[in-house]
């Protein structure tokens, strides 16, 4: 893979026309993403923002590619292969991203997903008779909402932006980004918000599930 790598790099600072040096550096992007060769370090994520590091991962990816299509002259295949170079570059750029996310949630707060609640909260609830999976339960009762408390609790001015809906979406395999992109709420401001009424309603899902 570094051969084909290196081969591609010497031809796109080889080619004099813009339209095949684009043609050629898709072709590179794209073996970067199938050979998984780009190293995303996740010791890098604090541990109040590793929900957030998918989402954390894609942006720095997106900013070293665009990184890549500016600075492919510059690389020196006497000094590294494409590969380490690559890697080297996107560990700072994931340090960068990784800074915006923390300035932009004012607190550090803990993670609290839901399988967090299933081990920590609700060890001791009953098990349903259809035997269900605590985390299975656990939606049953944010998607039943006897109370109406969990569709009516929002980010402000976000009615449609509610804890229901957030968990739910989460639940169903939905991205933060996905989120973010349907809702028009960034990313920290969403990851935020559930894990705080995820913690806070914590005890209410419990007391339900023990009913």
């Amino acid at each position: 893979m570094d051969e084909e790598l290196q081969q591609l790099a010497q031809a796109i600072q080889k080619c004099q026309q813009s339209y095949q040096k684009t043609k050629l550096l898709d072709v590179m992007i794209r073996e970067l993403q199938n050979a998984n060769c780009l190293y995303y370090d996740h010791k890098l994520v604090p541990d109040y923002l590793r929900g957030c590091y998918d989402e954390i991962r894609a942006e720095a990816q997106q900013k070293l590619f665009y990184w890549l299509a500016q600075n492919i002259d510059n690389y020196d295949s006497t000094r590294a292969t494409l590969r380490t170079w690559l890697n080297n570059k996107l560990r700072f750029l994931m340090l960068d991203v990784i800074k915006v996310f923390r300035e932009n949630i004012k607190e550090e707060v803990p993670i609290f997903s839901l399988e967090d609640l299933d081990r920590q909260e609700i060890q001791s609830a009953k098990a349903s008779e259809s035997n269900l999976f605590l985390s299975e339960q656990i939606i049953q009762v944010i998607q039943e909402d006897s109370e109406i408390i969990f569709q009516t609790t929002h980010i402000r001015k976000k009615p449609q932006a509610n804890f229901q809906f957030i968990c739910l979406q989460r639940y169903q395999g939905y991205s933060w980004q996905e989120l973010s992109n349907n809702l028009n709420v960034l990313i920290p401001t969403l990851s935020n918000f559930y894990q705080r009424r995820l913690k806070e309603f914590a005890p209410l899902i419990q007391k339900y599930l023990q009913e």
